[in-house]
């Protein structure tokens, strides 16, 4: 199994600050949410290739044929909204993306600004 060396240090670095809601990791190459010491977490999957989902044989070097995936983190006032679009080789969304947007001005608004922030200009 993969995980930190320093698992247990980390925790006791986490816990000293109350002010942490969730912790937001990548490079997992599989999507993964749970509770792990009172503490939400969440792992999106890969913009490449995925990781089998198999308990008894963990091999991070295979790969499977699941779609690519970027995720949008929603951070508000109330709390975190986590959303994960897989999108084919060519770079389509498997959603209609364009017309959610189109139909939500806040959201579009929103990815706007994300955008802005980080990507650099062009």
């Amino acid at each position: 199994l993969i995980r930190l060396l320093n698992g247990d240090e980390f925790i006791q670095l986490v816990k000293q600050y109350p002010n942490v809601e969730m912790l937001l990791f990548g490079h997992n190459h599989r999507q993964i949410t749970g509770v792990a010491h009172k503490i939400p977490f969440a792992c999106f999957k890969s913009l490449t290739v995925q990781t089998p989902l198999d308990f008894k044989k963990v091999d991070p070097s295979g790969g499977i044929a699941e779609p690519p995936c970027y995720g949008v983190a929603m951070l508000t006032e109330h709390g975190v909204i986590l959303h994960q679009e897989d999108f084919t080789a060519d770079g389509e969304p498997s959603s209609d993306f364009e017309k959610q947007l189109a139909n939500n001005p806040q959201m579009k608004a929103g990815i706007q600004i994300l955008s802005k922030m980080m990507l650099p200009e062009m």
